[in-house]
């Protein structure tokens, strides 16, 4: 049966037992990792091991014990490292690696992190679709709120969101610019979670100029004679109401992030740049973006590059 949120314990709830409520930003919590190696066992050893058997290798099931195999190789030569000459025989020989990997400490919590990342990749490339289904991710997810996870499973990658309706504004940005073909808009959106979300080699500078140009590629759409903000909601005020006090501030926060004392110049001159400088540009750059999309869809201005 599906638990999506687990109730306080009796200890918990008796005061006994603290209540975590910690974000797991830099670590994983051995509830998360046991969670997360039940998750690769159900849904992915488990299948492999039944196919296996002689009972259930068919000719109408070869097909898929090859392409897991496939995936398992791969995992091994790729995410360990290792000779496919001393991969396990056996399943269960295998699973054991997989077990010290996902829910031993000794293993940086990262590490698990990328291992999902590229299971799940080597799975596409496979197109094996039993496994990366709407259930699959929709359980990963789960698994991901429920022990408080800082991050959230999105188009191959675990972005460092905490919170949900972030990451709804970062779906709205990957569908709105998909469904209106907005592909400048969309690249240096793809470019900038990229960039943020890498964790062997983050570059969280590169991801705010990425994150400021998102707005202005949208911006010369909606005006393509002018770029600047400032014309592009004159534009849509002549088309429609724009409350004066949020133009405004509008206005004055995009003249803020390109002027010389801006965001855009400031950061770009930091000796360092942290996870949640480039995560705020993002969200809050999607999140505008996302407004000046709607109300330029509304009139038809945009439709496409």
């Amino acid at each position: 049966m599906e638990n999506k949120g687990r109730k306080l314990t009796f200890g918990q709830r008796m005061g006994f037992e603290p209540i975590n409520n910690k974000i797991l930003v830099d670590n994983l919590s051995q509830r998360l990792r046991g969670d997360l190696y039940n998750f690769y066992y159900k849904y992915v050893f488990k299948p492999w091991e039944l196919l296996s058997s002689p009972e259930k290798y068919l000719p109408e099931n070869r097909n898929a014990y090859e392409l897991l195999t496939s995936i398992h190789e791969r995992m091994w030569e790729h995410y360990y490292g290792i000779a496919l000459d001393e991969m396990p025989r056996y399943e269960y020989d295998y699973l054991k690696n997989v077990k010290d990997t996902i829910h031993s400490l000794q293993t940086p919590w990262y590490r698990v992190y990328q291992f999902f990342e590229d299971l799940i990749y080597w799975s596409t490339q496979y197109k094996f679709k039993d496994l990366i289904d709407d259930g699959f991710f929709q359980e990963l997810e789960n698994i991901l709120v429920r022990n408080n996870s800082g991050y959230r499973f999105y188009k191959g990658q675990f972005i460092p969101i905490t919170n949900p309706e972030e990451v709804n504004e970062l779906k709205r940005m990957q569908q709105s610019t998909l469904d209106l073909e907005l592909n400048n808009v969309k690249s240096h959106f793809e470019v900038a979670l990229h960039m943020l979300s890498d964790k062997d080699n983050p570059d969280y500078r590169n991801s705010i100029k990425e994150s400021i140009s998102m707005v202005e590629a949208v911006v010369r759409l909606i005006n393509p004679k002018e770029n600047t903000l400032g014309q592009a909601l004159k534009k849509l005020e002549d088309h429609m109401h724009i409350n004066p006090q949020l133009k405004e501030g509008f206005t004055k926060i995009y003249a803020y992030t390109n002027s010389k004392e801006g965001i855009r110049h400031a950061m770009m001159e930091e000796k360092e740049i942290f996870m949640e400088d480039a995560r705020y540009m993002l969200i809050s750059c999607s999140a505008f973006t996302n407004y000046l999309i709607e109300k330029a869809r509304k009139e038809g201005i945009l439709g496409g590059e």
